[in-house]
């Protein structure tokens, strides 16, 4: 509308050299769709204080609309190239179409000094919407007016159409006063913000407007779709909360074409799919596997349309750890969503994880895209295999790692002298090592040569043993059994507190403390207690027990209903041992 309205005082300034009057009338769109508003601009300019205006200007007719919101406003200047005094009158009208059809809007006139002025006629052509509704005008305050309007009012079935709600006001202060948007719950379409955030107010000749919303509107059923006006809350001058609402607006939804894949299920936009392991480390039988599965593009995006790992009996998959990283953009819900699965291997050898089938529609290219599954190939292998497979350094390496986890103290944060494989040699970190395990092995021998020249020195006498304080542990522990129904309880807090880790490094620390129990009391492992004394299933349950507590230790997302199943079978199974 600006660019318009400078066109208008551009083409008055043209022909003033032509006349002393002008009077020049425009819209700001020339063709509507149903009660969508537009305006009205008329501008009467005056050259020279000789002239005397005798009648006030004349209006058209303008019947066939509602007047939605009116204003004008008086400007006196001076143009400094004819040293002239230009007196200039702007009027501008909000206006509404009552029906359907092609309507002339007539000239404006003005009679100054014994001679008529007029403005040049045009067309408006309304096409066919919506006329059954309230006018926007009974629903507009005195200070503010709403309308909402379709960037595209054309698209396919779950295609996302962009809506702008912008307020109007004679006084730009008003729009201050101008709340919190709301729009209505409606089964047909599914409104999303895009920004609420409000807009620099833009000024012209009589009205003041702003954007306070833009939100996307993705509709769920083709045809002609209505979107309910958004609601407005407005504080007036007399500190009164008023509602005001929009105009609603009309989609047209095209029904999308036939011929659709079987594996569609109905993405809208423009996607890409992937499946990796994020990890570069060996692929081991047996061990958890982190594999991510990836959904990138825009449109009607969310996790419902991520494609799925396909059960296979080479591995065991587990629920996935679902993440979202999108935004609300003009082409759609933009980003990616990702699935982070856990994967084991039963197999050794070259495997393929699949992904289940994915396609979309592309509204652009106007049509279905299958991009077929998705496949990640891995080349499991045994540790026997992995461990061929390294070299002399990286086994080196590996024992030095395991003795720096052995040995490290508060004092020496051994971690950051780790080596890990198929990185560079560093001589540094290897001299470091070294050079703490020969102190360590010399501070032994000092220790050792210290006790026996101390032990020579000392009269011999015959002591009784009282046993060092690991034995009198050890035989005080031996009389202590394990309290199950203890341990349970502290399993259930845990859970309930969602202390995972602690929970599971708990049952395996109280699994352990029942195996020295049963080999101190029966002289045999827990496995044979359970095959001798309970039975065969008996012992098998413990053997699922524990496979299933290794996987579920390194599972990404845990539930408390599932432990709390798991902390049954604990129960019921550790109850068992007397």
């Amino acid at each position: 509308m600006r660019e318009k309205l400078q066109y208008l005082l551009l083409l008055i300034s043209s022909v003033i050299t032509y006349g002393q009057v002008n009077v020049v009338a425009d819209t700001d769109k020339k063709e509507l769709t149903g009660k969508e508003n537009f305006v009205f601009t008329i501008i009467q300019e005056t050259v020279g204080n000789e002239n005397v205006q005798e009648t006030p200007l004349r209006m058209p007719d303008l019947s066939k609309f509602n007047k939605i919101a009116e204003g004008s406003v008086r400007n006196t200047y001076v143009d400094e190239r004819t040293k002239t005094v230009i007196n200039q009158l702007v009027y501008e009208y909000v206006l509404e179409p009552k029906q359907p059809g092609k309507f002339l809007i007539g000239s404006a006139l003005v009679t100054v000094s014994g001679r008529i002025y007029k403005s040049e006629p045009f067309y408006v052509t309304v096409k066919e919407g919506d006329f059954g509704r309230k006018s926007v005008a009974e629903n507009t305050s005195d200070n503010v007016y709403l309308n909402m309007e379709l960037q595209n009012k054309e698209v396919y079935q779950n295609q996302p159409a962009i809506a702008v709600l912008r307020a109007y006001s004679k006084d730009f202060n008003n729009l201050r006063r101008v709340g919190k948007v709301s729009f209505p719950d409606n089964r047909n379409v599914e409104i999303k913000p895009v920004s609420f955030a409000k807009s620099d107010i833009e000024q012209r000749s009589v009205f003041s407007s702003q954007v306070i919303a833009v939100v996307m509107i993705f509709p769920n059923e083709s045809g002609s779709v209505n979107v309910p006006p958004a609601s407005v809350a407005y504080i007036d001058n007399g500190k009164r909360m008023e509602n005001l609402k929009s105009n609603p607006v009309k989609l047209h939804v095209k029904k999308l074409p036939a011929g659709s894949p079987e594996n569609f299920k109905n993405a809208v936009g423009k996607y890409k799919v992937s499946i990796a392991k994020s990890s570069p480390a060996e692929t081991e039988i047996n061990k958890p596997v982190d594999v991510v599965v990836k959904i990138k593009g825009h449109g009607n995006l969310d996790a419902t349309h991520l494609p799925k790992i396909l059960n296979s009996k080479d591995y065991s998959v587990y629920k996935p750890e679902i993440l979202s990283h999108v935004k609300c953009g003009r082409k759609g819900i933009e980003g990616e969503v990702t699935a982070k699965y856990v994967i084991i291997p039963k197999k050794a050898g070259n495997i393929s994880v699949n992904t289940e089938s994915f396609s979309f529609f592309n509204p652009e290219q106007r049509r279905y895209i299958n991009l077929g599954i998705q496949t990640l190939n891995l080349n499991v292998m045994t540790p026997q295999q992995i461990a061929g497979a390294k070299t002399t350094i990286e086994r080196v390496n590996d024992l030095t790692n395991e003795v720096l986890e052995t040995v490290n103290t508060p004092i020496i944060e051994t971690e950051q002298y780790k080596i890990h494989n198929k990185s560079k040699l560093n001589w540094k970190t290897l001299f470091a090592n070294y050079s703490l395990i020969a102190l360590f092995l010399g501070l032994i021998v000092f220790f050792i040569s210290g006790l026996k020249k101390m032990n020579s020195l000392k009269p011999k006498t015959e002591k009784i043993s009282l046993g060092s304080i690991s034995e009198t542990e050890a035989a005080l522990r031996s009389e202590i059994a394990v309290d199950v129904d203890a341990a349970v309880s502290f399993f259930e807090k845990l859970i309930e507190e969602e202390r995972y880790v602690e929970f599971f490094n708990a049952f395996f620390s109280f699994d352990n403390d029942v195996k020295s129990q049963v080999f101190r009391k029966y002289k045999t492992s827990l496995k044979e207690y359970f095959e001798n004394h309970k039975g065969q299933q008996v012992a098998e349950d413990y053997r699922n027990l524990i496979h299933t507590f290794e996987i579920e230790k390194y599972a990404p997302l845990h539930t408390k209903e599932h432990l709390l199943q798991l902390l049954a079978q604990i129960e019921s199974l550790y109850s068992h041992i007397v």
